[in-house]
């Protein structure tokens, strides 16, 4: 973790948000009580379950930590300016995303709206088919310093798509843009699209070094100032 008094994270497509509690707690520890989770969910009966831990309902969440909503990712308004003025925020330090999948046609879409979420140097965690990546190369390479790319380890990534969703989690550090995709970094991108055998396996828990420093914020400038359904 970087410098600041806090942290937060965006996950647009959280399901009922065990896996994103899961990730903030290992990632930010003891700074838990400095963390804030931004989360959306559309399907009815894993927002439920959501939203029973932003009401205090759950054992794992304070209900201070997580702003819950209720719908389309697509219909969220975020910002960074609250309405009554003066009152200024960055953004998500941290951006789980794991998309609807649809070989890459959706991944490419959800990645570029939600982009914006991230605050400068906001660390990307993109999980998605490795085969997704050809779509995703052009705002990732246009947006994003990548860092690295690992592969599930066996049997959750398989060749077999009736075992598995052949899945990778890309990290990256967003970036000011570009006015056109770096072609080393959309080079690379694409080949590993094309090369499930080109892509190292995620390390188990605790036995590799950091790869990216998480960026925190003063309290008051943490995540959004506007975060809503329209």
């Amino acid at each position: 973790r970087g410098a600041g008094d806090h942290y937060s994270m965006v996950d647009p497509c959280a399901g009922d948000g065990a896996a994103a509690v899961q990730l903030s707690r290992a990632i930010f520890g003891d700074a838990w009580s400095k963390f804030s989770l931004y989360a959306i969910e559309m399907e009815a009966s894993r927002y439920r379950k959501l939203a029973a831990r932003a009401s205090g309902n759950a054992p794992d969440f304070d209900t201070s930590h997580l702003r819950a909503l209720h719908g389309d990712s697509f219909a969220a308004e975020f910002g960074y300016v609250s309405q009554r003025g003066g009152h200024e925020t960055m953004g998500a330090s941290v951006g789980w995303y794991n998309f609807p999948y649809d070989e890459g046609k959706v991944e490419a879409r959800w990645l570029e709206r939600w982009t914006e979420a991230l605050r400068p140097n906001g660390v990307l965690l993109l999980l998605v088919p490795y085969t997704a990546l050809r779509n995703c190369a052009d705002t990732l390479s246009r947006h994003y310093n990548v860092i690295g790319c690992f592969k599930f380890a066996e049997p959750l990534f398989s060749q077999d798509a009736r075992c598995a969703f052949k899945q990778v989690v890309l990290y990256a550090v967003r970036r000011a843009p570009l006015l056109d995709p770096d072609p080393v970094v959309r080079a690379r991108i694409i080949a590993w699209s094309q090369d499930a055998a080109s892509i190292p396996v995620l390390p188990e828990a605790g036995t590799a070094r950091p790869i990216a420093t998480i960026p925190g914020h003063p309290g008051h400038r943490s995540g959004f100032a506007v975060w809503r359904m329209r």
